[in-house]
């Protein structure tokens, strides 16, 4: 069984990060500087990095890592699902939401 998949973006991509994680995603906003401090964290966690930051993609990494264009968020979620070919499945989702009474 594969692991579930995680996702560590750089500040700029807070609003793809808060839609993953209403889709159910572990996904984290990098707080610092995107460059390698945030690589080395995307290692240790065993998280994609997810970033617009074209230089990125030119640093030596081992890890998984997808560079994000410059559209609207809805886009840039769009272009993460199909690119990674992720499924979202609504009882993934309705465990995670709580009940509103």
């Amino acid at each position: 069984m594969n692991a579930p998949l995680k996702f560590l973006a750089d500040a700029s991509l807070a609003g793809l990060v808060r839609w993953l994680r209403l889709l159910g995603f572990d996904a984290e906003v990098y707080s610092g500087p995107a460059g390698r401090p945030m690589m080395k964290m995307a290692l240790c966690e065993q998280r994609i990095v997810l970033t617009r930051r074209r230089d990125m993609m030119e640093r030596q990494f081992s890890g998984k890592m997808l560079l994000i264009p410059e559209f609207s968020t809805s886009h840039q979620l769009h272009f993460v699902i199909n690119q990674l070919h992720l499924s979202i499945r609504s009882e993934k989702n309705a465990q995670q939401m709580p009940i509103m009474q």
